[in-house]
């Protein structure tokens, strides 16, 4: 080869490579969204800088707020747009308004080349799917979504209108459906949502007819929103929380199916009806209560309308699993099954209904209804009502009559002790109470449980001892000559009402004794005041009181001296502790035993607690004491800061039968010495029977109500 022609292949050699170079320099060139050509369409060349739609080697930012052209649609039939990598957003985007991205037509598609790293990124930003394809990742010409090329920062938000919702990890999600279109899930493993997800519908319709149906397990872990759509999670769906209202679990509106994991605190209901299994499985106490949000609708024919809140929430199945308990805040009916695994249900200041025919299963002394039970009752068929106090007590009836609804709730307090013969002794443990709550009962039988703390000796000679008011009217046995197998003795009604139900004797072989009817905590700013009460004692020398720190910790005893007890009493007794060793702002948890006078050692009642306040820092109606009483009983209440307060008492359907506090401005402290003698604003005795302590605090909201008992 000639110097010449050496020189010139050199020269050729360099500029390949030079050219190669640039090629591969504009091969990552940057395209910034800057709406130059004055609309949002992505396949707009003077939309970009530099101009020109970007390819499959241009890394694509758009980062315009939304207020000032930072909207961005991928639009047309069967549009395919292009990038190497996209990013939405800042990390840290100040704006309220931020950038948002839209697969804006049915067929259109987002592919993405780069198959390593972080090939989308949505910071600050909006992705909006309205697209049956949505966005694919095209690393070595095999299209797919891959979760590992993603990376959806704190301030992001993913929209679905349409198509599947692939297996990610997601911080904002929401999928609303219009009309008419049926969404799900794709790809393997589990879909994670880290802030907020909602379902929604469409066009704000009072109820979409779109569906939403995944196929793959959910968690959400910021909470869980459905409105006015339908979605079935057939794979399941934990939804974990917290305290605040905003990570909670909120049935909207619309419909939801499948299999749901409540690991959150707080439910909200409003219309929604839910026809999934429902499992509360907390580490918590849980609550139910109506979402008192107006709920606005545009209607088909663009009316604008509300929908009020139901006045009872509706569950299809319902498993209690959580040992913290639930507490209804708001009427709840369960119309197909209640499963009482673990922890109790709390309605005593409102009521769980169980629709027709509806199945319970477990039930325990660890897991009952506490508070009102109630059916909707199938004649000749028999129900039964879950209920417990201090241990699980349930009832079975089996009933006719017409449209009724039907509720029990039992008391571990000694009936009036008030019979006739043959009955020779009746229970000073416990009463049920039943009562109809709408329609007609015209007769039917009613069974009662007993337990080790019963005292039955002889079940051959348990009855059902009735009284259709016991305030007038002696109990008197309503199960005929014999009594029931152990564990169970059964009653026929002989009347068209109920009332109150207990266990009686028909010999004295059966002691039917009492143990403690109550024992309460109550800190105060230096102190916890502890409280008992027996309704009859038998070969009792005294108490013994022990604490922890910790509810499932080591207890010590602290009273050195045993409280003396009454030895043998068959009338209510009362009692009072005060624990000064302590310190503010914690937390004491108590046990209460009592000593026979041979040192047999028995434990009563479930542990107690009570926080050392320092201060009043808050509202709060305190238990009443006595309790059951008569002929007076006290009343104590906080108040945090000055307000008009006001306490009532009402009757067992609602009738104001005492004004005690009416609307007065109290400033903030302790208030110990409201008494209620028992009387109506008439001066008159009221009947013996259940009355509703009722504190209210109108300004704030605040309502506390509790349950009392008067006897005579």
């Amino acid at each position: 080869m000639s110097p010449f022609t050496s020189f010139i292949y050199k020269v050729i050699i360099l500029l390949f490579i030079l050219l190669s170079g640039v090629s591969h320099l504009q091969a990552q060139t940057t395209k910034t969204w800057d709406r130059g050509g004055g609309n949002s369409l992505w396949s707009d060349p003077l939309n970009w800088n530099p101009d020109g739609v970007p390819d499959s080697t241009n890394h694509v930012i758009i980062d315009l707020p939304f207020n000032n052209g930072g909207k961005v649609d991928i639009a047309g039939s069967s549009y395919q747009a292009k990038a190497l990598t996209v990013t939405i957003g800042e990390p840290d985007y100040g704006l309220i308004n931020p950038p948002q991205l839209t697969l804006a037509t049915i067929n259109s598609t987002l592919k993405i080349y780069q198959n390593t790293g972080s090939a989308l990124v949505v910071n600050h930003g909006k992705l909006i799917v309205n697209s049956t394809i949505g966005i694919i990742f095209h690393p070595n010409d095999t299209p797919r979504y891959d979760p590992d090329l993603t990376e959806f920062n704190s301030k992001s938000t993913i929209e679905y209108y349409r198509g599947l919702l692939p297996v990610d990890v997601y911080v904002g999600l929401n999928i609303t459906l219009n009309d008419d279109v049926t969404a799900g899930t794709k790809g393997d493993g589990t879909i994670i949502v880290n802030g907020t997800y909602n379902n929604y519908a469409g066009g704000n319709y009072p109820l979409g007819t779109g569906i939403f149906y995944a196929t793959n397990p959910f968690i959400c872990n910021a909470g869980y929103f459905i409105s006015n759509t339908t979605v079935d999670f057939a794979a399941g769906v934990t939804v974990n929380g917290s305290i605040d209202d905003a990570r909670s679990f909120y049935l909207r509106g619309g419909t939801l199916r499948g299999t749901v994991i409540v690991n959150c605190p707080k439910t909200f209901i409003h219309h929604a009806v839910s026809e999934a299994e429902i499992i509360y499985n907390g580490n918590v106490q849980q609550t139910i209560s109506k979402d008192p949000q107006i709920v606005v609708v545009r209607r088909p024919d663009g009316s604008i309308d509300t929908i009020p809140p139901f006045d009872i929430g509706q569950y299809k199945y319902l498993m209690m699993n959580n040992n913290q308990g639930l507490k209804l805040n708001f009427p709840l009916m369960v119309n197909n099954e209640l499963n009482l695994t673990s922890g109790i249900i709390n309605t005593t200041d409102n009521i769980i209904v169980l629709g027709p025919g509806a199945t319970v299963s477990g039930g325990s002394d660890n897991s009952f209804i506490y508070g009102p039970c109630a059916r909707i009752v199938s004649p000749g068929v028999d129900e039964v009502y879950p209920v417990g106090d201090t241990y699980y007590r349930p009832v079975i009836a089996n009933l006719s009559g017409s449209d009724a609804v039907v509720s029990f709730e039992v008391f571990d307090l000694s009936p009036v002790q008030n019979f006739v013969d043959p009955l020779r002794v009746l229970s000073r443990v416990r009463y049920w109470y039943g009562d109809i709550v709408t329609g007609t009962v015209s007769g039917g039988t009613v069974t009662l449980t007993y337990g080790a703390d019963d005292g039955v000796q002889v079940p051959g000679d348990v009855r059902v001892a009735y009284s259709r008011d016991e305030g007038q009217w002696a109990y008197r046995n309503i199960s005929g000559s014999s009594g029931g197998a152990s564990g169970q003795v059964t009653g026929t009604l002989p009347a068209d009402s109920l009332g109150y139900f207990t266990l009686g004797s028909v010999t004295f072989d059966n002691s039917l004794p009492v143990s403690v009817v109550s024992f309460t905590a109550r800190g105060e700013a230096d102190r916890i005041v502890l409280r008992w009460e027996t309704a009859s004692e038998v070969n009792n020398k005294g108490f013994e009181i022990y604490r922890s720190e910790e509810e499932s910790g080591e207890y010590r005893r602290l009273n050195g001296e045993l409280i003396m007890g009454k030895g043998n009493s068959h009338q209510l007794e009362r009692y009072e502790y005060e624990d000064r060793e302590v310190e503010v702002g914690e937390v004491y948890y108590y046990r209460l035993y009592s000593r026979d006078f041979d040192g047999t050692r028995h434990e009563y009642g479930r542990v107690v607690w009570a926080e050392v306040s320092g201060v009043v820092a808050e509202f709060r109606l305190w238990p009443s004491y006595p309790n059951p009483f008569n002929p007076v009983t006290r009343i104590s209440f906080n108040v945090g800061k000055e307000s008009v307060v006001s306490v009532e008492v009402y009757d067992v359907v609602g009738r104001r039968v005492r004004v005690l506090v009416g609307e007065e401005r109290k400033e903030a402290g302790e208030y110990d010495g409201v008494m209620w003698d028992a009387r109506d604003e008439r001066g008159e005795v009221v009947a013996t029977g259940i009355y509703y302590l009722v504190f209210t605090v109108q300004e704030l909201g605040i309502r506390q109500v509790q349950k009392i008992v008067y006897m005579k």
